[in-house]
This record gives C-alpha cells, sequence and structure tokens, in this order.
C-alpha cells in the first residue's frame, strides 16, 4: 500500500498488481475504517470519505508521494489534471508485469501461472478476508449512492481491465485451459459453469 515512484520500465515490468472495481473497494474500506474505529475518516459520513479516498489507487501509480490507503488524498487529485493523470496511468498500468482483478480472482490467479509459470496451489485461491457486510456479488452500489460515481480511479481500472483481458487471450488462459493444463491441482476452482 505505497505509492509507485517514478521507475525505469523496467522495474515497472516487475510490478504485479491486483485491482478492485473502485466504488466496491471504496464501500469495503469504508467498512474497515469503521470496524477499525478509524473517526478520523468516518465521522464526516461516507460522502466526504468517499470523496477523500476516490483517486486513492490512481495517485499510487503516479507516485504522489505520501498517498496510503489512510491518507486522505483529495487535497493531492484536486491540482491534477485528469487528462495528463489518465495518460500517464494508462502509460504505466500498461507496462506493468501483471494485472489481475480481484472480481475474477481465480483467473487472475491462473492467467499469473500462464505467464510466469509455477504450480497453481489450492491456498492460492482462498478468501482470507471476507467482508461480513458483503454480498456473493458485491456491495449493492446503489444503497451507497455511488451508481453515477465518477473518479480518476475508474478511468485506471478501466485501462486494468483491458490490459487483463488482453492478457488473458494472449496466454490462452479461460475456465477449461485452467482446469485441465494450467492448474490442475486447483481443478475446483474452475468448476464448469452452472
Amino acid at each position: 500500500w505505497a505509492a509507485i515512484p517514478s521507475i525505469s520500465d523496467f522495474y515497472l515490468r516487475k510490478v504485479v498488481c491486483m485491482f478492485r472495481e473502485p466504488r466496491q473497494r471504496i464501500i469495503s474500506h469504508w467498512y474497515w475504517s469503521l470496524k477499525m474505529d478509524e473517526t478520523e475518516y468516518t465521522s464526516d459520513g461516507f460522502e466526504h470519505f468517499a470523496r477523500c479516498f476516490s483517486a486513492m489507487a490512481t495517485l499510487m501509480i503516479l507516485g504522489i508521494p505520501g498517498v496510503t490507503y489512510r491518507t486522505c488524498v483529495r487535497e493531492a487529485f484536486e491540482s491534477i489534471d485528469r487528462v495528463e493523470a489518465k495518460r500517464i496511468v494508462e502509460v504505466r498500468v500498461r507496462q506493468f508485469g501483471f494485472i489481475g482483478l480481484t472480481d475474477h480472482w481465480a483467473l487472475s490467479v491462473c492467467l499469473f501461472h500462464a505467464m510466469f509459470g509455477g504450480e497453481c496451489l489450492a491456498a492460492e485461491f482462498d478468501q482470507l478476508r471476507k467482508g461480513s457486510n458483503r454480498a456473493t456479488s458485491g456491495y449493492n452500489v446503489t444503497e451507497f449512492g455511488l451508481d453515477e460515481y465518477d473518479s480518476m480511479d475508474n478511468d485506471t481500472y478501466r485501462v486494468a481491465e483491458e490490459v487483463f483481458w488482453d492478457r488473458v487471450t494472449e496466454h490462452g488462459v479461460h475456465r477449461d485451459a485452467c482446469r485441465q493444463r494450467i492448474c490442475p491441482k486447483a481443478a475446483d476452482a474452475f468448476e464448469p459453469l452452472a
């Protein structure tokens, strides 16, 4: 959970990053802050909290100093040119060595092994930190007023999704390939859809 400073392209190729849909990440972060009694972040309500943390992933990728999951980044992104930030983030994200999507965890693990080798272990598919307020399909964004939510993190996530699905295609990753060839010892994670 720290900003990625300005580093060479060589080192960007060594970055492994899992992206979470921004609205889901903010709601999860809200519940975590409530659970941890972090009143410095939650006392002004959810709307303020959502604005405060809305560009956290983008600012980390831009290398803005001092950005962590505990930093209100609202002031940091108000002075940033969104078009320029989007351009820089797109270039950097495309250079990352690996991109996965938390909403496609099993496929992300399979893609990682398709790209870098190694044996898939069943433990890689365990969910270790289940949110107590989360439904299987994710949080209800409407309930939190995030239907029309727009932030720089949305732009960043769209790039990450594009790179992820391009790499899935490039490496021939799909449920059957994962179950039979790439991760046979964790085949249960890729059971055919009913």
